[in-house]
C-alpha cells in the first residue's frame, strides 16, 4: 500500500463516484454555485479545488489515490492541509449526493471470526439492514434483551433510513453475532446479539464509542474481543481507544454490560460528576486502548 493511500486512512478501500450535478457556475469570487440531489433546491457554494474533487470521483481511483493527485497538484501545500480540504470536501459532497462511495472489500471480509462452533461475529451492511431493525423491535418487546444504549432512545433503530445512514456515511458500524453455520451472504441469518461501534466526526480524534449492546450476554466479552481485533488492524479506520459512556444511576441495570466490558480489557478513565441526565447524576468513562 503506498504512502498517499496509508496516510489518507485505508483509501485503498473507498472509491468516490459522481454523480449528475443538476447545476453548476462559476461565479465571479472564483467560486461555484451548485444544486445537489438530496432534494434540496437551495444553492451550495464550492471551492475551485472542491470543484476539482468532484472530477477526481471518476469511480475508478480510490480515496488514496484521490489524495496522492491532489499532493501531485499542489506540491507546495501541507499533507495535512490537503487531507483535512479532501476529507471535508468528501463530506460536503456526500451530503449534497453529488458523490456515492462504493466499498472495494470483498464480501467475505463481512464474516470476521468464528468465537466457538456456534456463533460467529459478522460486520453489517446493507443486505442486514431488515433483520438488524426488525431485531431491534424485539428487544425493545423484551423478546431480546436490551443490555446498554446510550441515550436510552431505541426508537432510532427501528428506522432502517437512520441506519442506513450510518452505514453509509461511515459513522457506525454494526457488529452482529450469527450462528456461524449460516453459510449464505447473511441474508435472513437471526441476529444473536449486536454492538454499535460510533466513530467521531473529526478527523483528528482517534477513538470511538460502544452506543449500542443488544442480545446474548453470554458472549458480550468475546464479541467486543473480536471487535478489538478487527479495528486494531483495520486499514481504514483510525482508531486508537474505544470508550463506553455508563450513568450511575444505571450501574445495576447495566452490571452484565459493564462485566463484559471488564472481561474485554476495559478499565474505569474518569468519573464525570453531575454531567448525565435531567437530573444531573454522575456518568463513569470506561476505555479499551487498542
Amino acid at each position: 500500500m503506498s504512502d498517499a493511500v496509508s496516510y489518507a486512512g485505508g483509501g485503498d478501500v473507498l472509491i468516490p463516484t459522481r454523480r449528475h450535478v443538476p447545476y453548476c457556475r462559476r461565479e465571479k469570487s472564483g467560486y461555484y454555485s451548485l444544486i445537489g440531489n438530496n432534494g434540496s433546491s437551495s444553492f451550495s457554494m464550492i471551492n475551485e479545488t472542491a470543484r476539482e474533487i468532484i472530477e477526481l470521483c471518476d469511480g475508478r481511483k480510490t480515496l488514496g489515490e484521490i489524495f496522492a493527485c491532489l499532493r501531485d497538484e499542489y506540491p507546495d501545500a501541507q499533507a495535512e492541509t490537503i487531507k483535512r480540504d479532501l476529507f471535508n470536501s468528501i463530506d460536503v459532497l456526500y451530503g449534497l449526493r453529488i458523490i456515492g462511495f462504493e466499498n472495494k472489500m470483498d464480501a467475505e471480509m463481512n464474516k470476521l471470526e468464528n468465537i466457538d462452533s456456534v456463533y460467529s461475529v459478522w460486520i453489517a451492511d446493507e443486505e442486514d439492514l431488515p433483520e438488524i431493525t426488525s431485531y431491534m423491535r424485539r428487544a425493545e418487546k423484551r423478546q431480546a434483551g436490551v443490555a446498554y444504549c446510550w441515550g436510552e432512545d431505541l426508537a432510532r433503530y427501528f428506522d432502517s433510513v437512520n441506519v442506513r445512514r450510518k452505514l453509509f456515511d461511515f459513522s457506525s458500524d454494526y457488529f452482529l453475532l450469527k450462528r456461524a453455520d449460516d453459510v449464505r451472504k447473511k441474508a435472513g441469518g437471526e441476529i444473536s446479539a449486536l454492538i454499535e461501534i460510533e466513530y467521531p466526526t473529526d478527523i483528528f480524534v482517534n477513538s470511538a464509542y460502544v452506543n449500542l449492546v443488544v442480545g446474548d450476554c453470554g458472549h458480550l466479552g468475546s464479541l467486543l474481543r473480536v471487535i478489538t481485533k478487527y479495528l486494531r488492524s483495520c486499514r481504514y479506520r483510525s482508531v486508537n481507544s474505544i470508550r463506553i459512556r455508563i450513568p450511575k444511576v444505571d450501574e445495576a441495570y447495566l452490571e452484565d454490560t459493564l462485566s463484559a466490558c471488564l472481561e474485554a480489557g476495559f478499565e474505569l478513565e474518569a468519573i464525570q460528576r453531575r454531567e448525565y441526565g435531567t437530573d444531573s447524576s454522575d456518568l463513569s468513562i470506561y476505555v479499551l486502548h487498542i
